[in-house]
């Protein structure tokens, strides 16, 4: 529950104003109404509740020389107290560009975790003729109504998912930046994947798609294989002459393996990231474990870290429990 500051309209005011529809009204019953509304909206209000509740311009404008109302953007105000919560703050902004605004870019992924949240840079999409100015908000124009799985509503406000706004910044930040959001998203298990892939779909001719399309292919699943990195296996097993035939995606017991040599009673797990990132992952690939140590099996995990930063020594272990488990098949 947002905490509004409460003030005593009774005591600031006496007797009755003409209302809004030329007829007199309880001062103290539109102030709490107007009060108790603002507690549902975390601290604000816009002047068209305010007419809908009866207030007229000129009652508003006293409102904000008394400090009652403190005026956020044209047309919104918050009540009682000048300072927001966060939230407040968003919905103070998206309350300012109207009913087809919602909360984009930087602002979006900020609501995810995946960066910082600048308040003094709050980035707002609308589907307007014209772009809207609101000092403080840097507002995005779009022609076209954002597809019904691009925008999302949490806590009452309307939300760019995360594969829209990866997409709406792929032209503005750099390929190590737009990697990092992408493995964070991953992380904290924010990022569709199955939307990723229609979004990406649906916005090819965007500006810097081709960048984020490069950045994410790690994370595309492929049409036999279930990540980037066992792909990359397969391609450096098929031109290494030390690596014997093995079978892919094998299920034994309970499991699946990616890579099995039977013969030798080797398996090769290939971690990639979108895979193995939490505490969950990590205790099923443990269970994993001790179930092949108990079939008298060698395990070996490579995560796409150690390919892409120690590709030899990955293959280097992977041989030595290969001429392991051929001795002992001898």
């Amino acid at each position: 529950m947002v905490c509004v500051p409460r003030y005593r309209p009774d005591r600031e005011f006496s007797g009755s104003e003409t209302g809004h529809s030329g007829q007199k009204g309880s001062l103290s019953a539109r102030d709490r109404a107007m009060s108790s509304l603002a507690g549902s909206l975390d601290g604000v209000v816009s002047l068209l509740e305010l007419f809908e509740l009866g207030f007229t311009y000129e009652e508003v404008r006293r409102r904000v020389a008394r400090g009652v109302l403190h005026p956020k953007y044209r047309g919104v105000y918050a009540v009682g107290h000048p300072k927001l919560t966060a939230r407040g703050e968003l919905r103070a902004a998206l309350m300012a560009c109207g009913d087809t605004a919602f909360l984009a870019g930087r602002t979006a992924l900020a609501d995810c975790g995946l960066r910082p949240l600048n308040l003094h840079a709050i980035e707002v999409t609308v589907m307007a003729d014209h772009t809207p100015r609101h000092p403080g908000l840097i507002v995005h124009r779009t022609s076209r109504e954002p597809h019904r799985g691009e925008v999302q509503t949490r806590y009452g406000l309307r939300i760019s998912s995360v594969p829209r706004a990866l997409i709406d910044q792929a032209a503005k930040e750099t390929p190590a930046e737009l990697l990092r959001l992408i493995t964070e998203a991953v992380r904290k298990d924010v990022l569709n994947f199955a939307s990723m892939e229609e979004a990406l779909g649906r916005h090819s001719g965007r500006p810097g798609i081709g960048t984020l399309k490069h950045v994410y292919s790690r994370y595309r699943p492929g049409p036999d294989r279930k990540s980037q990195l066992e792909r990359s296996f397969d391609s450096h097993a098929a031109t290494d002459p030390r690596i014997p035939p093995y079978e892919k995606n094998v299920r034994m017991g309970p499991y699946e393996f990616d890579c099995h040599w039977l013969e030798r009673g080797v398996i090769l797990e290939l971690d990639g990231r979108p895979y193995h990132r939490a505490l969950e992952d990590r205790d099923k690939d443990n269970a994993k474990d001790i179930w092949v140590q108990r079939h008298a099996m060698n395990i070996l995990r490579v995560s796409d870290f150690r390919w892409d930063y120690d590709h030899a020594g990955a293959i280097d272990d992977l041989l030595a429990l290969l001429a392991i488990g051929r001795r002992r098949a001898a």
